[in-house]
This record gives C-alpha cells, sequence and structure tokens, in this order.
C-alpha cells in the first residue's frame, strides 16, 4: 500500500557565483543588490563587509527601514491576503500601532484577545494550526560556522526572540509552527536587529527580512576571486529543514497558509509524492 505526503520543488538557482566572480570589487557590490528585488541592503551590506568595502551609515539606515516596511507588509497583507481576511490600508501605520501594543500586552492573551489587525491573525492561525501542526521542531540554531553551509538551520527571525516568555510560552503550547514564527514577526517590529558580525577574513553575517543573510568572498588585485551566498530560504527549504518537516504535520488544506508564513524568498511549488 502507498501513501501520499507533500514535497515542493523551486526554481534552479542563478549563478550568482559566476555573474560576480572576475569582476572589479565595487562592481560586484553595486551588482549583487539589484540581481534580486528582496533584501538589498542586507546584501549590499554583506557583500561589501565581506569585500573588505566601506559600508555607511545610510546604507545601516536604509538596512533598518527595509526590515521594518518587509514585517509590515508581511503583518499588514501577506498573511491577511493569504488567510482571506482584510489587508492592512497602511501597513508602517500598522507597525507603529503594534510597537505600542507590543509593550502593553505582557501576557500572550493579550495578544489573543486583542482588537487590533494582528490579534485576529494570530486567533485565526492559532485555529488554523492548533497544538503540534506544522511544527518543525527543534533545528540547529544559526552560528558563525553554521551559517555558511547549506543544511537545516533555525534561520529565521523566531529564531532571533527563542529568550522571549512570550515566545516561549507559545513554544511550550504549539509547538515551533506557525504561530511561534507570527509572533516572532510581531515583537521583531519593536525590537533592535541583530548586530552584522565577520566571523572570519571574508565571511559577513548581516540581519536580513528573514532571519539572516551571509557571504563568503574574497578578492585580489581589485577583482572578485571567489563568491557565494547562504540566505535564509537556503535554511528554510534544506533536505530535512523547516519547511519539509512543517509540511509533513500542516493541517489538510493550509499548506498555502503555511508558506505564507514561512515567506520564502522564491517561489516553491508543493506536488504529491508518493512512497511505497
Amino acid at each position: 500500500m502507498s501513501a501520499a505526503a507533500l514535497g515542493f520543488e523551486t526554481p534552479a538557482p542563478l549563478p550568482v557565483d559566476r555573474l560576480l566572480t572576475g569582476k572589479p570589487v565595487e562592481e560586484a557590490a553595486e551588482l549583487l543588490p539589484r540581481i534580486f528585488s528582496l533584501c538589498r541592503a542586507s546584501q549590499r551590506i554583506a557583500i561589501r563587509l565581506a569585500l573588505d568595502l566601506p559600508v555607511s551609515a545610510g546604507d545601516l539606515e536604509a538596512l533598518s527601514r527595509d526590515i521594518a516596511r518587509d514585517h509590515a507588509l508581511h503583518l499588514g497583507v501577506i498573511l491577511p491576503r493569504a488567510l482571506g481576511l482584510p489587508v492592512h490600508p497602511d501597513p508602517m501605520g500598522l507597525a507603529g500601532a503594534l510597537q505600542l501594543f507590543v509593550r502593553n500586552c505582557p501576557e500572550f492573551g493579550d495578544f489573543l484577545a486583542g482588537s487590533c489587525p494582528v490579534s485576529v491573525i494570530l486567533r485565526e492561525i492559532s485555529l488554523r494550526f492548533p497544538e503540534g501542526a506544522a511544527a518543525a521542531g527543534e533545528l540547529p540554531l544559526p552560528s558563525a560556522a553554521g551559517m555558511t553551509t547549506s543544511g537545516r538551520l533555525e534561520n529565521t527571525v523566531a529564531a532571533q526572540h527563542l529568550s522571549s516568555p512570550l515566545m516561549r510560552h507559545v513554544s511550550a503550547r504549539y509547538g515551533r509552527g506557525p504561530l511561534w514564527r507570527v509572533l516572532a514577526r510581531v515583537l521583531a517590529l519593536s525590537s533592535p536587529l541583530p548586530a552584522h558580525v565577520r566571523p572570519r577574513q571574508g565571511v559577513a553575517i548581516v540581519p536580513a527580512s528573514r532571519g539572516l543573510y551571509a557571504v563568503e568572498a574574497a578578492h585580489e588585485a581589485g577583482r572578485v576571486t571567489r563568491f557565494r551566498r547562504w540566505t535564509p530560504t537556503d535554511h528554510l527549504l534544506a533536505p530535512g529543514g523547516i519547511l519539509e518537516r512543517s509540511l509533513a504535520t500542516c493541517p489538510p488544506g493550509q499548506e498555502q497558509v503555511l508558506l505564507a508564513v514561512l515567506d520564502p524568498c522564491q517561489p516553491v511549488t508543493l506536488k504529491e509524492e508518493i512512497h511505497a
């Protein structure tokens, strides 16, 4: 007897390393954030740090703006649309309101009982994904060494808020599933960004909207000789990673909502796989 399970497919990755290798370092640093439409400030800062180029105050301000905007759009537009709820007319205005909301809600019950649009989202998520549903369990956390691998990691916004009592409460009751992940996005809007780091020569790790973004690069005589990058989506889609584990216990009919919560930065096509 055979059983069906959900798998997924993604487009072939762009050969970014080949596009950048051999280019002058400044040209490569300007080209990378233009290749992709998402997380441009994160990519600009990461490649500049990895190539020993200066990073300006304007770059850092753009990073904060980009991440705050992406969180607000996720909570105000992407998730409501996936859940069949009204989208927020002013997502950035919602971001400001949420900062005050978080300060005034010490208990998770306050979040669920609130009247703001995000409370409605959290209640809906808790109904569609009850205890343990679409939870990925505990995965390795990002580290200076682990970030430069393509293996499974909890490289997410949630990993940046593990010490929050609210996050611990939701993890204990619901598991590390959609509710836990959406709550992390809410908390991120009123929390400082993780610092960028250079754990070793030629490697830079920078915060991004979905987690941490890492670049490894080398240069010689003013030209790029090696380039690699690792994104939160790379770790999300890794074999045995968050998406694969979450799909295994996703309630039927909620797969597209799960994808909206996980928010991969590339198209993901779900497919049915038959296992004997």
